[in-house]
């Protein structure tokens, strides 16, 4: 039965076994413990608050870079519109180019045209006169092979002129 009823030695023993390391934990350890639980706090505390500054920093930094990237899109809409201005410039200066060389091109062929024309014109006339004196060379000198034939074609001439000069 001593088990189930420990002797007064024991119980002694036990309670002073049991104050001692009461008396160690409550000068030694409690006071470290508790130490370490408020600086645990404390850590706890302080890197919940610079989450929170962290969390307002970011907020920040996002709102910057919204309008950073607004700007951002405004100037590339800009820059795209003025891209856009001076290709149709530089497009609308080369039409215009191109119609000037076109209208100098058509002219100096209209020109051209014109001076082969009155070449060809001249050729033309100079043929026909070489022809017309050929062909009346040779029929003079088969109209006029006698003297009777030649009077009588100088006599038809003169009597033309003398019509003309009235």
């Amino acid at each position: 039965m001593e088990i189930l009823t420990p002797s007064f030695g024991l119980i002694f023993w036990m309670v002073l076994i049991f104050g001692t390391v009461f008396f160690l934990l409550a000068k030694f350890g409690f006071p470290t413990i508790t130490k370490m639980m408020e600086k645990r706090s404390e850590h706890i505390a302080r890197s919940l608050r610079d989450a929170e500054e962290a969390k307002k920093l970011l907020v920040q930094m996002d709102k910057k870079y919204q309008q950073m990237m607004q700007e951002a899109r405004k100037e590339q809409g800009e820059l795209l519109d003025q891209a856009r201005k001076a290709a149709q410039q530089m497009i609308d200066d080369a039409k215009g180019q191109a119609s000037t060389e076109a209208a100098a091109i058509i002219t100096r062929a209209r020109e051209e045209i014109e001076q082969e024309k009155k070449e060809a014109v001249a050729e033309i006339r100079n043929s026909a006169v070489n022809l017309s004196i050929a062909l009346s060379e040779k029929i003079l000198r088969e109209k006029l092979s006698s003297d009777a034939a030649q009077n009588s074609l100088i006599q038809k001439m003169l009597n033309e002129l003398g019509d003309y000069s009235n």
